[in-house]
């Protein structure tokens, strides 16, 4: 999924992709863990292409239009999210 999601990225510029789980451990402890390491193993031309943070990655060169957001459903109530 990590790979799809950069591979989205890269291909298809302005495009935005939410990125869903129904649990903060899936979303960030595999999905976004998993995204962070194959941006650092880019080569050097692409990987400064991308800007990832703990809940975003966006593409450099229009980050407000061009991005992937991690969402889950609070933790209270879990079902708002869907």
């Amino acid at each position: 999924m990590s790979m799809l999601v950069l591979w989205f990225l890269f291909t298809h510029p302005n495009c935005k992709i939410p990125c869903t789980a129904p649990t903060q451990a899936q979303m960030y402890d595999v999905l976004w863990s998993e995204i962070s390491k194959w941006i650092e193993q880019m080569p050097e031309g692409v990987k400064e292409q991308f800007e990832h943070t703990s809940d975003h990655v966006t593409m450099k060169e229009s980050p407000k239009t061009w991005f992937a957001r991690a969402k889950t459903g609070k933790k209270e109530n879990p079902e708002a999210l869907a």
